[in-house]
């Protein structure tokens, strides 16, 4: 579970590291497919500070935490 504070890393970037700053719930167009089953189509995407002091918002899928 990811958490503010944590440092983490992109799974498709691991070489760049930062600090969990917030959270932002937004729909999420990806989700698009139609099912039986009830499926969020809402996100609770990361927010990250980077360590090169840019800022950028991330699925939870494409993030990792760094222990």
């Amino acid at each position: 579970m990811i958490k503010m504070g944590n440092r983490v890393s992109l799974f498709n970037n691991m070489g760049k590291e930062g600090v969990v700053v917030g959270f932002q719930k937004r729909k999420n167009n990806r989700r698009n497919q139609w099912s039986t089953i009830p499926q969020s189509h809402w996100s609770n995407n990361i927010v990250i500070q980077w360590d090169d002091g840019s800022v950028s918002e991330h699925l939870p899928e494409e993030v990792m935490r760094i222990d």
